[in-house]
């Protein structure tokens, strides 16, 4: 049985090499203490971010999917929560540390492609609805919201992934930004 004290007081060598390999299992923690460990993780891989290697960044990807996909396992988030902690991630790191196509969050091109494909509805729609968004359901107000949420990191690594020039329909999300609640 692992303790949760004993596993958020390792370094994140240590913390990495343990949850890259699986462990603890879901079970061996309560679903606040997944939260907790990928919080941890988050902080202690923006922490080290420039000390480490090409093959600690390999162990560390590794170990921080594990730690999300088992926090998202436990119930603590969900898969939306999953991609706004990912794309802020990796924003911050890319303001530290090199691009590295061959990690995820290293890499604003794969990053970008989550962004477009999570955002939660097409740019056309959001731009409608941000022209009234006053009137608009609750709902409706979340998705745009959620939108900007996500894209308040993305945009930063779609201008690290193309540069000044954002292809359709980046260019256009980032027009519309301004006017999301």
């Amino acid at each position: 049985m692992t303790d949760f004290k004993d596993l958020v007081r390792l370094d994140l060598q240590s913390l990495a090499t343990r949850l890259a390999t699986g462990s603890p299992a879901q079970s061996e923690l309560g679903t606040q203490e997944w939260l907790a460990v990928v919080q941890v993780l988050t902080t202690r891989i923006l922490r080290d971010a420039v000390e480490l290697s090409t093959d600690d960044w390999g162990l560390v990807a590794q170990a921080y999917a594990y730690a999300v996909d088992t926090a998202i396992a436990a119930g603590d988030f969900d898969h939306r929560e999953k991609t706004y902690r990912a794309l802020h991630l990796s924003s911050n790191l890319l303001r530290q540390v090199p691009a590295n196509p061959d990690i995820e969050l290293l890499d604003p091109h794969r990053m970008t492609e989550l962004l477009i494909r999570e955002l939660p509805m097409p740019v056309e729609q959001a731009r409608a609805q941000a022209e009234h968004w006053t009137t608009l359901e609750r709902s409706e107000i979340l998705a745009l919201r959620i939108a900007k949420e996500f894209l308040r990191p993305g945009l930063y690594l779609a201008h690290r992934a193309y540069g000044e020039h954002l292809p359709e329909p980046l260019n256009s999300w980032e027009r519309v930004f301004p006017s999301l609640p």
